[in-house]
């Protein structure tokens, strides 16, 4: 959630425990004084009117652990009209940016498996970003081998009993410009992290998927 402040932070809204992040004025391209002059101001028709532009837009957040749980852990973003990312770590004052990120942009999707950020680019192009000490993009697997009539793709990645599978949406156009879901392919890297195979079953996984985030659980323990 963000305030006028203008704060950013995580908020439960069960218990209503509040998580700080760091301030989006310490973001280096943000307009933190024309954004939050109030509250009203954070919207696409202000900034037009204003003959305004603000580069900071979020898409997605990740969590690598949940922080009611864990002292440590690191919030990754896509931001931004070309969908880059940054991040921050607990106890950080500010965002840093993942250089690599601003070269190629357009990243569709983030997911945190087995201690590491995976990143799908708009081409299906899987990389591992390291966060440490020097923040660094990693390319990982070019996509599947797909036929190019199968229309407008949309990346997801999920992960699947500690692996890391991509799922693929094809959509075709339809009158008056909208898209209509024709299939989903599921495909996952081999152990040398070199070929995909394809997945054509989820055993007993329910496999969810969102703009924001996407989830597997098991059936086995939702049997009513």
């Amino acid at each position: 959630m963000v305030e006028d402040s203008p704060s950013f932070f995580f908020v439960n809204p069960l218990t209503r425990a509040r998580i700080e992040l760091p301030s989006l004025s310490n973001f280096p391209t943000f307009l933190a004084e024309l954004v939050f002059q109030n509250s009203r101001n954070f919207n696409v028709n202000f900034i037009r009117r204003e003959n305004m532009f603000v580069t900071l837009l979020f898409t997605e957040a990740m969590l690598s652990a949940d922080p009611s749980l864990a002292a440590d852990f690191v919030v990754a973003i896509i931001y931004g009209v070309n969908e880059n990312i940054a991040f921050c770590r607990s106890g950080d004052v500010d965002w840093p940016l993942i250089d690599e990120s601003l070269k190629h942009s357009r990243y569709k999707d983030i997911m945190f498996c087995a201690g590491k950020l995976y990143v799908v680019d708009r081409m299906g192009r899987i990389s591992i970003c390291n966060v440490a000490n020097t923040p660094t993009m990693i390319h990982l697997a070019d996509p599947p081998q797909i036929s190019s009539w199968m229309g407008y793709k949309q990346w997801y990645l999920a992960s699947l009993n500690e692996e890391l599978p991509m799922v693929a949406r094809y959509r075709k156009v339809i009158p008056d410009f909208e898209y209509k879901t024709d299939r989903f392919d599921v495909d996952e890297l081999d152990a040398n992290g070199t070929n995909w195979l394809k997945l054509e079953n989820l055993a007993d996984q329910i496999l969810f998927l969102g703009w924001n985030s996407s989830l597997t659980i098991s059936a086995k323990n939702y049997t009513k």
